[in-house]
């Protein structure tokens, strides 16, 4: 007997949340947008209830689920072909069905506080096109990574992440380019006990030693000093005015103007 969100033919009815519900041992395997309410629920009639929902540290729920333990939850093992709720839009796919775009996994992050649609979209657009197209590419090669080794790409562990950061150092990659895969993972991943992926002190004592030793690329524009250059304007050969050739006033008129119309 349960109820359902669309099909009327559900024996009990639809939407559990608009019916009253029995006083005994209660099943409820909700999309993540339902948790907040289903505990409300809950708590305000003292019910009794079997609860699925991620354990995600960050997640609003998990504030509101210690006071309602009976006991110390069962984890569930982390398996790819678990089942899940009929909602799936506000999960990823698991690995290996295609993997969910970096964006597209912060959005289902995002999504677990009830915030609207048009309030994330505003959140995400806080970084600018190029940096979100870049993130979605990382992200999706370090989803490649985990799907490899049979890893749920945005709950794995701090030693996963590490493993792949160092092979990215094996791989000659440059410390910036490091930093922005840290970056792309900390945006999609749910993070460990509240701390975000780069807060975490391994990831931190990680990242400052790759900044020692990874070399660091050549510059390929050599540094110049406004000050200087316009000082040298002001002397021979660009000055006095009436005694330069045509050549050096041209060359001065070019470097000023570029100056002065530079955005």
């Amino acid at each position: 007997m349960f109820f359902s969100l669309r099909d009327e033919d559900t024996p009990l009815g639809v939407d559990a949340l608009a019916h009253l519900w029995p006083r005994v041992l209660l099943y409820a395997f909700p999309p993540l947008c339902l948790i907040l309410p289903i505990q409300a629920r809950v708590r305000g009639q003292n019910l009794s209830l079997i609860l699925i929902a991620p354990r995600w540290p960050k997640a609003p729920w998990m504030a509101e689920i210690s006071p309602l333990l009976y006991a110390q939850p069962w984890p569930l093992p982390l398996r790819t072909d678990l089942l899940v709720p009929g909602e799936q839009r506000n999960l990823p796919p698991p690995p290996g069905q295609g993997g969910s775009l970096g964006l597209a996994r912060e959005r289902a992050n995002l999504n677990t506080f009830g915030l609207p649609a048009r309030v994330i979209t505003t959140i995400q657009n806080a970084r600018a096109a190029s940096t979100r197209s870049l993130y979605d590419c990382n992200w999706h090669m370090f989803e490649e990574w985990c799907d490899g080794r049979r890893l749920i790409s945005y709950q794995c562990s701090v030693a996963d992440i590490l493993c792949f950061l160092q092979d990215l150092i094996n791989k000659g990659r440059s410390f910036s380019t490091i930093k922005v895969y840290l970056a792309a993972i900390a945006v999609c991943h749910v993070g460990f006990d509240g701390t975000s992926v780069g807060q975490h002190p391994l990831l931190r004592r990680f990242m400052k030693s790759a900044r020692r030793f990874l070399p660091t690329p050549a510059k390929t524009v050599p540094e110049w000093d406004l000050s200087m250059v316009l000082e040298s304007l002001s002397r021979l050969p660009f000055e006095p005015l009436g005694d330069v050739s045509l050549k050096h006033l041209s060359f001065k008129t070019a470097l000023l103007l570029a100056l002065t119309s530079a955005k």
